[in-house]
């Protein structure tokens, strides 16, 4: 019986490295496809039920001595940093030091009083108190010749800081609405050094990296050498190159922290342990204090969210919080109901990271995940750059006609991003190149014509106005406005006009893809035989099984748009939910739900 035993728990072991081997197989394989295709170029561990299953580096942590990532490469893991801000915040309530629900001019009289009178501790936490984000709400002027509105690089002090990026007016009533804003945590910072009279690193070392033995975690600093640190970069049509050097105080409490992927699985076991934080910090942190919608749930520097995935009947649950800024990207994803942890570090400035997890998982569950491909938008913004706008304009439309399958067909909507990218690094012909392309792809939309707006005053040129002007005649001519039906007649004209090439690529039995979901999508936007472009939405959906969650989720938010013209608001509340189960970030669904919601 007892040989028995033994050869059964063998057995058992055995199946499991034969799966675990396997398993990580096919998720090195993925992953070098993604390096391979330009997607990823970083560090991924896999944690199933405690056990590490997986931890591998791709892609180079310097290009410039070609240093591979690998285990022990640590990175700037971004807004991952407010974990560790809000953990020490809760310690110090505990000891008695602080008060969540105290004003923060009680700690920083050096603050704008009558802001500081209003906002309390908790809600600089929970992102609540109306306080403008220095990195995102700065409202550039043309006299500050930015492209991005904070300047990162220059070393502030904390009063010049506090005057000039934080201390602007509320955008709304403390307590009243949620905005996420580095501005809160900055300041978190600064009272956790004030009722402690130590330094936000004394702080770190003691409260959390010592206790836990995260010996490669840290906070950077501009002037100290710090072992296997990658570089950061952003990976951009034409090649890598180096992200912006920060001054890294300017973060602090928001973000700078350092660590790898094997400290990051250990913080996270931390925070869900009672071995090292008290239940009651353990449930504050783990327990939602904000509902957004049906499938996303905020807490305290960690988010939950609730997906459906093709073959899998039941929701997928899982929790994320992601760190970003320029060079890097990082993020911690649990499926806690299947007991997979995924710790995902880039070093190329990539959002991708909810792609790469749900792919692990996928596999994981033994389902299957497609081979990645090269990036149309890549492609077209390196053709222009290097053989012109007008061989790219022509490569993108021979592509789109003849419905290959050698690229994924994305979104151009990043051509801007990647222009200013290029911009803020002093390569300013081919930032030029990337606009004059977009505002040729997307003729009809002010965003592009602002955006090279933007450039050319950047860059003091006279026809700065004429894009302007152009922008804001595209704002007063095309006004989309699904919810009060406004469609002037020089839409549906413009509309018609097109609809008339692309129905002749939409006839018989093999449809072709991309117009149909375009033809669709013009009438939906036109108020043209809506009715009509949710069947050819349909169609589209039947004939396209193998379309990204992407494009699928746009489908469905577009059929919502539909059935809200035609005054089918229950239809329209389904399309939207079926599109926040395949892609829970996708925020015009979300918007257009709230906005139903206020209709009631």
């Amino acid at each position: 019986m007892k040989k028995t035993s033994l050869i059964t728990c063998l057995l058992a072991l055995l199946a499991v490295n034969l799966f675990s081997q396997n398993t990580s197989q096919l998720i090195d394989d993925y992953l070098i496809s993604m390096n391979q295709t330009g997607k990823f170029n970083g560090n991924v561990l896999v944690d199933v039920n405690g056990s590490i299953i997986f931890n591998k580096g791709y892609g180079y942590a310097n290009f410039e001595w070609k240093v591979p990532n690998s285990p022990e490469t640590k990175f700037n893991i971004g807004s991952i940093s407010k974990q560790f801000t809000t953990v020490m915040i809760f310690q110090l309530e505990m000891e008695g030091k602080l008060k969540l629900d105290d004003f923060i001019y009680k700690y920083l009289p050096e603050y704008r009083e009558d802001i500081g009178k209003k906002v309390t501790i908790d809600q600089l936490l929970q992102h609540t108190s109306g306080i403008p984000c220095y990195l995102r709400d700065y409202k550039r002027s043309k006299d500050d010749n930015l492209l991005f509105p904070f300047p990162s690089w220059i070393h502030f002090t904390t009063k010049e800081l506090l005057s000039k990026y934080m201390s602007g007016d509320l955008l709304f009533e403390p307590g009243s609405e949620y905005r996420y804003s580095n501005t809160g945590f900055y300041l978190l910072y600064l009272i956790i050094e004030k009722v402690t009279g130590k330094t936000y690193q004394e702080n770190l070392q003691e409260r959390i990296l010592g206790p836990l033995g995260l010996r490669n975690t840290g906070l950077l600093d501009n002037f100290k050498v710090v072992d296997h640190l990658s570089n950061g970069y952003v990976n951009t049509p034409t090649g890598m190159i180096k992200a912006q050097s920060d001054y890294e105080p300017n973060y602090y409490g928001a973000d700078g922290i350092f660590s790898t992927t094997s400290d990051l699985l250990t913080w996270n076991r931390a925070l869900h342990s009672g071995e090292f934080l008290p239940a009651t910090i353990r449930e504050k942190i783990l327990t939602p204090y904000l509902k957004q919608g049906d499938y996303v749930r905020h807490g305290y520097s960690i988010d939950y969210y609730v997906m459906r995935l093709p073959g899998i009947p039941e929701p997928v649950k899982y929790t994320s919080f992601n760190g970003a800024i320029q060079g890097f990207i990082s993020d911690v994803i649990c499926f806690e109901d299947d007991g997979i942890s995924i710790v995902i570090l880039d070093n190329s400035d990539q959002l991708i990271h909810t792609r790469i997890a749900v792919a692990i998982f996928k596999i994981i569950r033994n389902q299957n995940v497609s081979v990645p491909k090269p990036a149309l938008s890549r492609y077209i913004a390196r053709t222009a750059i290097e053989e012109g706008i007008d061989e790219a304009v022509s490569e993108y439309y021979k592509i789109l006609d003849e419905d290959s399958d050698q690229y994924e067909t994305g979104s151009l909507s990043g051509l801007s991003w990647t222009a200013f990218i290029y911009a803020d690094a002093g390569m300013n012909e081919k930032a030029m190149t990337l606009l004059e392309l977009n505002t040729i792809l997307h003729p009809k939309s002010d965003n592009a014509y602002n955006d090279f707006a933007d450039f050319l005053e950047h860059i003091n040129s006279p026809d700065a106005d004429n894009k302007r002007e152009t922008a804001n005649s595209l704002v007063t001519k095309y006004d989309f406005n699904f919810e009060k039906g406004r469609y002037l007649s020089e839409v549906k004209k413009d509309y018609k006009a097109s609809l008339e090439w692309l129905d002749k690529n939409i006839t018989g039995s093999k449809p072709h893809l991309p117009s149909l979901f375009l033809a669709a999508r013009s009438r939906i936007y036109g108020n043209i035989e809506v009715e009509k472009a949710i069947g050819l939405l349909q169609q589209y959906l039947e004939l396209n099984p193998q379309a990204s969650d992407r494009t699928r989720s746009a489908v469905w938010w577009l059929s919502g748009k539909g059935y809200e013209q035609l005054g089918s608001n229950i239809k329209a509340v389904e399309c939207y939910k079926k599109c926040l189960d395949i892609s829970p970030d996708f925020n015009q669904a979300k918007e257009s739900l709230n906005q139903l919601k206020e209709k009631k």
